[in-house]
């Protein structure tokens, strides 16, 4: 088995569309606003690997296991009064619970490794909620590491 990145972002992709609609998810880190501003959507989602390593004490003899993680941003608009922002806030956790709930929902992830959302391999799932600008105007944002096991990540030559 190798990992497979594309499946992996697949997975997230497809659970991020069933929570915020599809069109509003992208598999990159938007580095403008251009990135998401046409896809017409008030919650976006982006989905990225952030990083992968060798995990040690799991796989076998001939094998080794790697931890994955993936960054999930979830990005609403950031300016309003008191009102707007108190509606921004709670639709952001609405958003960032049901894909949390999607996740947690399908522990197996599309038969290439396995949701950690426990920390086995690393600390508990968690998600920050912060504010991010992007060409000058603010965002809210939750950003979450979601942690994936791949067994038998990688052959080792005997």
């Amino acid at each position: 088995m190798t990992i497979s990145t594309a499946t992996l972002l697949a997975w997230c992709r497809t659970h991020a569309g069933s929570v915020v609609g599809t069109p509003a998810v992208l598999g990159h880190e938007p580095k403008s606003r251009l990135d998401y501003d046409a896809l017409g959507s008030a919650t976006v989602v982006a989905c990225w690997l952030s990083s992968a390593e060798a995990l040690q004490g799991r796989g076998g003899l001939a094998s080794t296991a790697a931890r994955v993680e993936l960054t999930v941003r979830l990005h609403r608009n950031g300016v309003g009064d008191a009102i707007v922002m108190d509606a921004i806030e709670a639709a952001l956790l609405t958003a960032t619970d049901a894909l949390v709930m999607s996740f947690f929902g399908d522990i197996d992830v599309a038969g290439a490794g396995w949701f950690d959302p426990k920390g086995q391999t690393r600390g508990p799932w968690k998600a920050e909620t912060g504010y991010l600008s992007l060409d000058n105007q603010l965002n809210r944002v939750a950003t979450m590491t979601v942690g994936i096991v791949v067994d038998d990540a990688w052959v080792e030559a005997l």
